[in-house]
């Protein structure tokens, strides 16, 4: 297993304004995933290991779906796990969610709300970056830590 020294995560957010879909992806270290959910879950995941716990899918997705809350036009998206990929160091996370009330068509985001605690309950220096696309090609950067769990992004 891996330490390392810098605690982060970066949670990409795009919302699809043509589809009414919010896309998901969350980047995390594999070491750090794995002991959060031990510690609460008192699950040994071994991920990518032919010991890998049956419901790792579900108890990684438990975890972040509770870490992990969009509001988009003061409606909250609701998140289902979509797939994990991993390599040595780190795992990506899928999720999907329906925007409310979207019609065909382009849909308008007036605001959202990201509140992400994810890892802060592991490490206290824990930073997690969110990439905010706003579905017309526009992206916006934002680091949240202890101090600062919740962006609102006025659009």
């Amino acid at each position: 297993m891996m330490l390392h020294p810098v605690h982060v995560s970066v949670t990409t957010v795009d919302v699809k304004t043509d589809s009414g879909k919010v896309c998901v992806q969350i980047k995390l270290f594999t070491n750090d995933i794995q002991q959060v959910v031990n510690n609460f879950d008192s699950a040994n995941l071994q991920l990518g290991t032919k010991a890998e716990q049956p419901k790792a899918d579900e108890l990684i997705a438990d975890y972040l779906t509770n870490r992990l809350f969009i509001e988009i036009n003061k409606k909250p998206v609701i998140l289902r796990f979509v797939d994990r990929r991993m390599n040595e160091e780190s795992v990506w996370i899928s999720f999907e969610g329906d925007l409310a009330d979207s019609k065909h068509g382009a849909f308008v985001i007036k605001s959202a709300i990201i509140e992400n605690t994810i890892l802060l309950d592991l490490y206290e220096d824990q930073s997690n970056l969110l990439i905010f696309g706003q579905g017309n090609g526009t992206e916006k950067g934002y680091m949240m830590n202890i101090g600062n769990v919740k962006q609102t992004i006025e659009l």
